[in-house]
């Protein structure tokens, strides 16, 4: 029987450090836009790879289409190399330093290399709709443990009410950030002073919820149960590639701990 392996060769080119001033680009609209877009997904790579090299069991591949694109790459099962540029500019002195100090925690991350088969895609779609019940099974099992985390009920009720609120205008204003970046993206450039509001608006919210989860109102899920929905996620995200109905599926976002609120939060 004849063998066939598929093979995917990505080259990205991160651009390095987009600092206004040295962009040349202020007072163009579109080229801080740009710079800014840059900076941002720059920064969420930043965040996956100390998420990996540190083993932390809740990778924010999410945060941006670069790091979706190179989820494989990042932990994955691909051979990654990562070419580090410097220059002996004295200017340039700073962002020469990151870049080294970046390589350095990129060298900390193991890939699980592996050569990927062709498979077939009713075998794959069925494999994962089987992945996807053991997992609700599992998952279903830590929440009558209380592994999930959530609130203590044993606060007072208005205090309850007042962290419940304030978690679900984040969680709005979060969205409607992420939905101005996209339209940014596409090539809306009408968006930015709605990011520049909804920013201030999710980092506003995301101190007020760190200064009331250290009160204790809110325990933290267990890092295993943060991994079992992510890959939960995963799954249905594949699924959703594939052409499979997933509408009738239960949705189970990502849980809110306070390390990867705090590791989003900017004050």
């Amino acid at each position: 029987m004849p063998h066939r392996t598929k093979r995917k060769f990505m080259l990205v080119d991160l651009a390095g450090s987009e600092r206004i001033l040295k962009s040349g680009s202020i007072n163009e609209e579109l080229k801080v836009a740009e710079a800014r877009n840059i900076n941002t997904s720059l920064t969420s790579l930043g965040r996956c790879i100390t998420a990996l090299a540190s083993k932390d069991p809740f990778v924010p591949y999410r945060d941006s289409v670069l790091t979706m694109l190179l989820k494989q790459s990042l932990g994955g099962g691909c051979f990654t190399s990562v070419v580090i540029t410097a220059t002996e500019d004295e200017q340039m002195y700073g962002e020469t330093i990151s870049s080294i100090k970046f390589g350095r925690r990129c060298a900390k991350v193991s890939n699980k290399r592996q050569a990927t088969e062709s498979l077939d895609r009713n075998k794959l779609a069925r494999e994962s709709w089987e992945e996807l019940k053991l997992l609700d099974k599992e998952i279903q099992a830590m929440k009558e443990k209380s592994m999930d985390g959530g609130l203590d009920m044993s606060f007072a009720p208005s205090l309850i009410q007042s962290f419940t609120s304030n978690m679900g205008k984040y969680q709005r204003h979060l969205s409607a950030l992420n939905n101005a970046k996209q339209q940014m993206k596409s090539g809306n450039t009408n968006m930015s002073q709605k990011i520049r509001y909804e920013e201030s608006q999710v980092r506003n919210l995301q101190g007020i919820i760190l200064r009331s989860m250290t009160t204790g109102i809110w325990k933290d899920p267990c890092s295993f149960y943060i991994s079992k929905v992510q890959k939960r996620v995963e799954i249905l995200g594949t699924l959703n590639g594939m052409g499979e109905n997933i509408a009738e599926v239960s949705e189970i976002n990502l849980p809110v701990s306070f390390d990867n609120l705090l590791r989003g939060f900017k004050g």
